[in-house]
């Protein structure tokens, strides 16, 4: 698969990373973005910038393991801002409000918003995990255009039905729920 996947400044880079680790062995090219905030918030949560922490692992796509290339967020001429260049799908984790309100808006002023709205002409899958609490009407509004659009608005509120042991199972409980929209539905 082809994916294209932001991650912005809202709180939550263990989703991003977690994601990337699951799709790490299964050959696919990720198309990843960060917005300014996006690295800050990696290297405050996580601990590690995120140049370094592609550096630690392989990311080339030898041996059959997904390959990242890493695109600056204000490259608008980066593969996923294409409509004719398909994707299987287009990810934020985590996701701001800002970022699902301008991709609500149609402002595609950076990669990733710009690729939320190729998403959505296309009629390509959308995933969003916002990373916001509590909501006030105008994100509710933005929410409910962009599900109408096609979107799939995804808050981070993993569920505990399942007795979860850790914050690791937490996190996996909701990148499973990304992935269960991806056409492999992994």
């Amino acid at each position: 698969m082809r994916l294209a996947i932001g991650i912005t400044g809202a709180s939550g880079a263990v989703y991003a990373r977690r994601l990337l680790e699951r799709l790490h062995p299964d050959g696919h090219d990720l198309h990843v973005t960060l917005t300014r905030y996006g690295n800050l918030v990696w290297e405050d949560e996580l601990g590690i910038q995120f140049k370094l922490w592609l550096e630690e692992r392989d990311w080339s796509g030898e041996s059959g393991q997904s390959r990242i290339i890493h695109h600056s967020c204000q490259d608008l001429f980066a593969d996923p801002s294409w409509g004719m260049k398909k994707f299987d799908g287009y990810l934020v984790v985590p996701c701001s409000a800002r970022t699902l309100s301008a991709i609500a808006c149609g402002l595609a002023d950076n990669l990733i918003t710009r690729f939320g709205d190729v998403a959505l002409k296309e009629k390509r899958p959308l995933v969003l995990m916002l990373r916001e609490t509590p909501l006030h009407e105008l994100h509710l509004e933005r929410c409910l255009a962009l599900a109408r659009a096609g979107a799939i608005i995804l808050p981070a509120s993993p569920g505990f039905y399942l007795k979860p042991a850790s914050i690791e199972d937490l996190v996996d409980f909701m990148v499973d729920k990304v992935l269960s929209y991806l056409p492999c539905g992994k």
